[in-house]
């Protein structure tokens, strides 16, 4: 089995999986900037709360280190799978505002936790539904979007997340879909095609 795991696309304990996300794309693109130079830069902007607990990247400012070097963005609510597929396919890159925890648990492999964690996200997903927020708290790249031609209901996501450190991990699109409307479908997207 290849190891998932790769220390270039983990975050780290913070919460700068915006910037990181941002990092990696800026690589794609022959940009060479760390972590901690993009963190600096996000911070001194307002982009960036530093604070352990409650810091993290406004869902509006995903995408204005790209914007800043050079790399044009485009942000979308209420985005589909048919957009992420139509940037893909452009060679453009995909950010996505995601509920990790729905995410996370489907590869909890304790059986208690993995239901525990489930029934939570379900709890969750209803409070915030009936007081009208939004429960995002991660961000990824959408790697790739796989329909299998003989059953086109089968469709899988590839996913980038900088949060557990995955290379390449892949979920169906009922679970991404689940987690990706707790962030309102929020889609970023660079403007060009990817040289890299």
């Amino acid at each position: 089995e290849l190891e998932k795991f790769d220390p270039s696309i983990y975050q780290g304990p913070n919460k700068t999986c915006a910037i990181r996300c941002q990092e990696i794309i800026l690589r794609d693109y022959g940009i060479m900037l760390s972590q901690d130079e993009l963190v600096e830069y996000a911070t001194k902007n307002g982009w960036f709360d530093p604070d352990p607990v409650t810091g993290g990247t406004s869902k509006y400012a995903v995408g204005n280190l790209l914007d800043v070097c050079g790399i044009e963005t485009t942000r979308l609510d209420n985005a589909t799978v048919y957009d992420i597929i139509a940037e893909l396919r452009a060679g453009h890159r995909v950010i996505v505002n995601v509920d990790a925890n729905e995410l996370w648990v489907k590869n909890e492999k304790n059986l208690f936790k993995r239901l525990f964690g489930e029934a939570t996200n379900r709890v969750n997903d209803a409070v915030q539904g009936v007081m009208g927020v939004e429960g995002a708290n991660h961000v990824l790249i959408v790697a790739g979007v796989n329909v299998k031609p003989n059953d086109p209901s089968d469709i899988h996501v590839t996913l980038i997340d900088p949060g557990s450190g995955d290379v390449c991990i892949e979920y169906t699109f009922k679970e991404f879909q689940k987690a990706w409307e707790d962030g309102n479908c929020r889609m970023v997207s660079t403007n060009v095609p990817a040289p890299f």
